[in-house]
């Protein structure tokens, strides 16, 4: 790595030799982009810009950026409190499982810290209410009162993405709603529950089942699975169809209703 500019990975690759090594899909990447990816995760290295979509890293200098840098632990809080903000209200141990993945993946060197900072956050330093056994948690100030006609809900069905802010917490979604929901894309088909893409399914303030759409010779097809039985009546019936007419429109298909 050049100290005085951004460096290509190529150019890395030059210096040290080709290499690959498995990654954790099952295939091969570029040891050098590896190597590059694992240091800038450490906070040795940054993106200086994009060349082409490839990332060119330059050498962090942090003092550069910051006239006062946080001490670790400081560092550690302030993540603690981001991660409460941003997904709370949520689970102690769904919040436990953000920290963990912040300390392996995103700031593998405040590992420590992280874990001190988070048993510290819940304990005194988070807004936390336990309901039906389980200890939630968010951030101070964040306010929970909603206005009266926020609470009603409008009559639509909504499918989710997998990783909606409804959904993305299976342990939250399982607790509100009764029912386990699970991504399959990547679980072999013999083994799948839901199926490959499963959007769950959202009707009032209920999450009542789940959807797995297909267009086929331009036709959309979709295969529902309700785990706590279907809901009935026609009311619920005619929003499904509507959303469905949405989601045809936004594949713009022939037909579909705008």
């Amino acid at each position: 790595m050049r100290q005085n500019g951004p460096t290509h990975p190529r150019a890395l690759e030059k210096a040290l030799g080709k290499l690959s090594v498995g990654n954790y899909w099952g295939g091969s990447s570029s040891a050098t982009t590896r190597v590059l990816d694992a240091l800038h995760y450490r906070g040795h290295l940054r993106v200086a810009r994009r060349d082409g979509g490839i990332k060119l890293y330059e050498v962090a200098h942090l003092e550069l950026h910051l006239e006062n840098p946080l001490e670790s632990a400081e560092k550690a809080r302030v993540l603690v409190h981001l991660l409460a903000k941003l997904y709370g209200p949520l689970s102690e141990t769904s919040l436990g499982g953000l920290v963990s993945l912040t300390a392996g993946y995103g700031a593998p060197q405040l590992k420590l810290e992280l874990k001190a900072a988070f048993k510290h956050a819940v304990k005194f330093e988070l807004e936390r209410a336990k309901l039906e056994g389980v200890n939630y948690v968010w951030s101070l100030g964040l306010d929970l009162a909603l206005e009266p006609d926020l609470l009603e809900p409008d009559g639509e069905v909504r499918l989710l993405a997998p990783f909606d802010p409804i959904v993305w917490d299976r342990r939250r979604f399982a607790h509100l709603f009764g029912w386990e929901y699970k991504f399959e894309a990547y679980t072999p088909q013999a083994k799948r529950k839901f199926g490959y893409y499963a959007l769950p399914m959202l009707w009032q303030d209920r999450a009542v089942g789940y959807a797995n759409l297909k267009v086929l010779g331009g036709v959309l097809e979709g295969d529902f699975g309700y785990p706590l039985g279907e809901p009935k009546g026609k009311t619920f019936k005619a929003a499904l169809e509507r959303e469905l007419e949405r989601m045809r429109a936004f594949l713009g298909l022939e037909g579909a209703g705008v």
